[in-house]
């Protein structure tokens, strides 16, 4: 008796998650996806240690872009007040170098200071660890291949891997979204496309 029970019972689960199956699959596709509203197109050449080489894309390396609803979504659709002064003297237009590149980049979005001051320094380290930083790195076929949420000194001439995030050869060009939030919740955001050969 209690075979034939559990044998029903395991028929009637494995017939409602047909149905479930079959329910979700003629659900209509998110028009806010990624995929559908982000397309990856050009990119800004820069060399091993930085400096500009072309080409040159304008939209790229920003600190004020406008989002779209979808590039919004990324980052949860809140926290993008932008008409404000950000509490960051060193902030500087972002980029990222080599690029293209094989594999490792860098991604610089602080002007460096050289100096002797130790109190100077942890100032401006303390300082820089009270910005927020959110990024998103996405393959060309717009799919989230990496998340960061870090704070601006942490984050600052950072070496990443392309190749760690997504292996497939076929995937050339890839972007990186990135948002700083300051401790005033002030925002400034953009985003980059690196291409690797």
């Amino acid at each position: 008796m209690k075979i034939s029970l559990t044998l029903i019972f395991l028929v009637l689960i494995s017939a409602a998650c047909k149905k479930e199956i079959r329910e979700t699959s003629t659900t209509p596709a998110n028009t806010n996806s990624p995929s559908q509203c982000i397309q990856l197109t050009g990119y800004t050449g820069r060399n091993e240690t930085g400096d500009f080489i072309g080409p040159d894309d304008s939209s790229d390396w920003r600190l004020n872009d406008s989002w779209n609803t979808c590039e919004r979504n990324l980052f949860g659709d809140t926290g993008f007040y932008s008409t404000c002064s950000f509490d960051d003297t060193l902030l500087m237009e972002p980029f990222a170098f080599p690029n293209p590149t094989t594999d490792i980049f860098r991604f610089a979005i602080g002007t460096t200071i050289i100096t002797s001051d130790s109190n100077l320094i942890n100032q401006i380290n303390h300082h820089d660890s009270t910005i927020h930083a959110d990024i998103f790195f996405l393959n060309q076929r717009a799919e989230i291949i990496g998340v960061i949420h870090t704070n601006k000194h942490q984050i600052n001439l950072t070496s990443f891997s392309l190749l760690a995030m997504d292996s497939l050869s076929s995937d050339t060009i890839f972007r990186m979204y990135y948002r700083l939030t300051d401790a005033n919740s002030c925002v400034r955001m953009g985003h980059g496309d690196m291409t690797r050969n």
